[in-house]
């Protein structure tokens, strides 16, 4: 019996032996596997750690890269950048010849798109009052307004939209050959009809009088058409009085009966399109001349074109902004400058700018264009 216990015990203890050895093994391994996980978490850390170095590294020279490109605006505190911005749309203006032939429509979209445009601009009611959209509104179609061969605007919208772009309209505003026929809603001259309008005679001066509800109420429902056949975004031109020395005889107050100014009356105009438009959700943007927005040769806008809208719209011709130079805080300011300070100006009061361009502007001014945050640029 001694020897079967003596026999028990040895094989007990060879167990315990062999399984002493087993977990040191197990525990070796553990340590290892611990080891090679901290060394690719390591790895994995360190990595990170580059990347955001690299990408600093990058923005940098992208920053340095558009200040000696002049894309970067001016007047930032010290050792700040400013990212290049594209704007929210680039529209290639459609030419009248195609909008009044849908046959090219397609050819003329496709070629917009594949030159890197978004959207497409259409005049559809141009500066002398003619309507190219099949316009139901009375006062249009009884004077003749309507061109021959005007275009559906909910199929040239829709056309648009299918091609991948967005759809801009422009309206021509108070200067107007037909919307003018009559005797309620434009200008006398010592009691005559100078300022009433004669369709296709270049001798009249025909304007629509901003202060008679007939003609805000006419351009009114113009929007109207064009915002219901889908365009989302209205740009508004020649929101004018008329003005220099072949005007003056124009007696311009005859029917303001309210004491308005002449500014203060071209924003309750847009103010009245923006509300007839509003079930819509379309944006009415104001156009007028980049100077005129701080008081030069701004005579048409009643002074200044600064209170039309918080988000206007302006034409430029880039040469001429040094013309700024006769401002306050402007005065040392190269063209690039001046337009990269009043668009600056415009944003700082919380509002947009959407800029009307030559495409020779456009070409040449590019990088500097599409730096500026733009809410959208046109391209004629």
């Amino acid at each position: 019996m001694a020897q079967k216990g003596r026999k028990v015990y040895r094989s007990k203890s060879r167990r315990r032996k062999n399984g002493g050895a087993g977990k040191k093994i197990l525990f070796v391994l553990f340590i290892l596997c611990i080891i090679a996980a901290a060394y690719v978490a390591t790895g994995w850390i360190f990595s990170l750690i580059d990347s955001g170095s690299d990408s600093g590294e990058v923005t940098s020279s992208q920053t340095s890269s558009a200040l000696e490109d002049g894309t970067v605006s001016g007047g930032e505190e010290e050792g700040g950048v400013t990212p290049v911005s594209q704007p929210g749309y680039t529209a290639l203006t459609m030419p009248r010849e195609i909008l009044l032939d849908s046959t090219q429509w397609q050819s003329f979209l496709d070629s917009a798109r594949t030159q890197g445009y978004t959207a497409v601009a259409v005049t559809l009611k141009d500066g002398q009052g003619a309507l190219y959209y099949n316009s139901g509104v009375p006062r249009a179609v009884n004077n003749g307004a309507v061109a021959a061969g005007a275009v559906d605007a909910a199929q040239l919208c829709q056309a648009i939209e299918a091609a991948g772009l967005t759809p801009v309209a422009r309206i021509g505003c108070f200067v107007d050959r037909y919307g003018s026929i009559g005797t309620d809603a434009t200008f006398t001259s010592g009691g005559s009809r100078l300022w009433q309008g004669t369709p296709n005679a270049e001798g009249s001066h025909a304007y629509l009088d901003p202060y008679t509800d007939v003609a805000r109420t006419y351009l009114a429902q113009i929007a109207q058409e064009v915002a219901a056949a889908g365009f989302d975004t209205i740009l508004l031109d020649d929101v004018v009085f008329p003005s220099g020395n072949v005007f003056t005889e124009a007696i311009l107050n005859q029917h303001n009966t309210t004491g308005a100014t002449q500014s203060a009356i071209l924003t309750q105009f847009v103010q009245e399109v923006q509300s007839a438009v509003a079930s819509t959700g379309a944006a009415v943007l104001p156009v007028s001349d980049a100077l005129s927005y701080l008081g030069l040769n701004a005579a048409a806008y009643g002074g200044t074109s600064a209170g039309l809208s918080a988000n206007p719209a302006f034409t430029l011709d880039f040469a001429s902004l040094t013309g700024a130079n006769a401002v306050a805080g402007y005065e040392a300011l190269d063209s690039a400058g001046v337009l990269t300070q009043l668009v600056g100006q415009v944003q700082s009061a919380g509002g947009n700018v959407t800029l009307v361009v030559s495409s020779a502007d456009y070409t040449a001014q590019q990088a500097l264009l599409t730096g500026l945050n733009l809410a959208g640029i046109i391209v004629l």
